[in-house]
């Protein structure tokens, strides 16, 4: 092709202005399938071994590339069906890959755009004359990236000479109470003041003691009854006392006069 610069042949447009999913998914098809036949001739370097047989090809494509190529993503049954829609860079011989191109491995990638868009323009011309069997029914998950391994932390080794010998111990973290207690600044405990007892209430003065009153011996009056009249007065006392206290007895005749 006399394409020189395929982001731009004539007026800023590319090559590639015209490539849908499909054309994208070929393009990398073409140029993994290539590089890994060339990679395997170069690290294998063995005359016995040109190429990579067809049964050990998922496993080499897997090594190189860390994914698997699944042929029904691209529309096709198998790996030989898919081979025919990239004859131009990748087949199959006696069931081991080859390529047609006679490219260095530092060839310009440049040369597989050119490729892809002769295909693109073919296949459109078919399509066109009404052959409905040119279309691709390439699926979104073919044109896919390798995964990325995850780093793994390597382990610690044990020195010549020290088998047996027990590894340092790792010094245990302090505790976040603990870290936070260190981090502050100490500070004296504040005493709270002793309060003062309270006075103990005089004991009350003894009252002092009553002087018992002295008992006073009173006697009766006796009154001696007269010599006149002794019955009468005995009958004012006795019965008629109350009576004759009222001023009035009921008892005999001379007790009110004689009282």
């Amino acid at each position: 092709s006399t394409i020189g610069d395929i982001c731009n042949i004539g007026e800023g447009e590319p090559l590639f202005k015209d490539f849908e999913m499909a054309d994208w998914a070929l393009l990398q098809l073409r140029f993994e399938l290539w590089l890994l036949q060339v990679a395997f001739k170069k690290d294998v370097n063995d005359a016995d071994r040109p190429a990579i047989p067809l049964p050990h090809f998922p496993f080499y494509y897997s090594k190189y590339y860390k994914k698997s190529l699944n042929p029904k993503l691209f529309g096709a049954d198998d790996l030989l069906e898919l081979s025919k829609m990239i004859k131009d860079t990748a087949c199959w011989e006696e069931e081991l890959l080859i390529t047609p191109l006679t490219l260095e491995e530092d060839e310009d990638p440049a040369f597989f755009v050119k490729h892809t868009e002769e295909a693109r323009r073919e296949r459109q011309r078919r399509i066109d004359a009404g052959d409905e069997t040119a279309r691709l029914k390439v699926q979104q998950g073919a044109l896919s990236a390798p995964q990325t391994a995850r780093p793994t932390t390597p382990r610690p080794t044990t020195p010549a000479g020290t088998a047996g010998a027990s590894l340092p111990v790792r010094p245990a973290q302090p505790k976040l109470g603990a870290a936070k207690a260190a981090a502050a600044p100490s500070a004296a405990p504040t005493l709270r003041p002793a309060l003062p007892k309270p006075a103990s209430a005089a004991t009350p003065a003894a009252r002092p003691a009553l002087a018992k009153p002295k008992q006073l011996s009173v006697s009766p009056v006796v009154t001696p009854p007269s010599a006149k009249g002794g019955a009468a007065a005995a009958g004012a006392w006795g019965s008629g006392g109350a009576g004759a206290w009222k001023g009035g007895g009921k008892g005999g005749k001379g007790g009110k006069g004689k009282w």
